[in-house]
């Protein structure tokens, strides 16, 4: 029996030793947690300097900040580049976790996405040609026309005039930059466009375009998520709220759009 009691009582000693050591080792060496999935960010590059591309790499305003975003949320980023016309799908089929491509916050788009806290006020507004009486005209003026407008087909711009513009004829083109191009070989009279794109098209053609220096209607830029996704919702919410008392929402405004302040003083 003497025998049996001593190994017994060397491998409880053993037991406890191994048991000291492992727990040691675990507090020593927390075990690595699984990696924060990536943010993936719906992008259309048709909206400069919004959403654009440079040298064939992704660049604008919405990229700024989409990378801000991901390094707050502590989530690589993952832009899911798609077809304007294909944002909202994408966005509902789960393919992305959100839109970050200018998206103006409407009625049609609100009944199917969750609109997060505006980053922007971006209006629409008119250009024309410069140095002509088109110019010059007053809002009321501009509003009765019976010229050619153009419009970015499919967005806000497009419904606006479609609505507001009885007498003119509407014309839909499917890419900014023949904006510029219609007005100066006269297709259309005028173009309208949120402000962002507005300036950075006659930022190009200074001496051949203008705008009329009033909004046609207020709108907001947004991010956008689904309905289910409440904590994302939440958390873009918060981060927004911290740039702009940090000033650091101010800042990246600034960099792409440096008229923007004299928009909103």
């Amino acid at each position: 029996m003497k025998p049996k009691s001593i190994l017994t009582r060397t491998a409880s000693v053993l037991a406890v030793l191994l048991a000291a050591l492992f727990s040691g080792a675990c507090s020593s060496f927390p075990l690595p947690r699984d990696p924060a999935p990536p943010l993936r960010v719906g992008f259309t590059p048709n909206y400069p300097p919004i959403c654009m591309e440079t040298d064939g790499l992704p660049a604008g305003l919405e990229f700024d900040l989409a990378n801000a975003l991901a390094r707050e949320l502590g989530r690589p980023l993952e832009l899911v580049e798609c077809r304007w016309q294909e944002l909202i799908d994408a966005q509902l089929s789960g393919q992305t976790d959100i839109l970050m491509a200018g998206l103006t916050a409407t009625p049609a788009r609100s009944a199917r996405l969750r609109f997060c806290t505006p980053y922007m006020v971006n209006p629409l507004v008119a250009m024309c040609r410069a140095g002509e009486p088109a110019a010059s005209v007053g809002a009321d003026e501009l509003l009765q026309t019976t010229a050619n407008i153009g419009v970015m087909a499919r967005t806000s711009a497009e419904a606006f005039a479609k609505h507001h513009f009885p007498h003119a004829r509407v014309i839909g083109l499917s890419d900014r930059s023949d904006a510029a191009i219609n007005l100066m070989n006269r297709r259309i009279d005028y173009y309208i466009d949120d402000f962002a794109a507005i300036e950075y098209i006659i930022s190009e053609n200074e001496s051949q375009l203008a705008f009329l220096p009033y909004p046609l209607q207020g709108q907001n830029l947004c991010w956008a998520v689904r309905p289910d996704q409440d904590e994302l919702r939440r958390q873009c919410d918060e981060t927004i709220a911290r740039w702009k008392k940090s000033g650091e929402l101010a800042r990246m405004l600034d960099r792409w759009l440096p008229s923007y302040k004299d928009l909103v003083r």
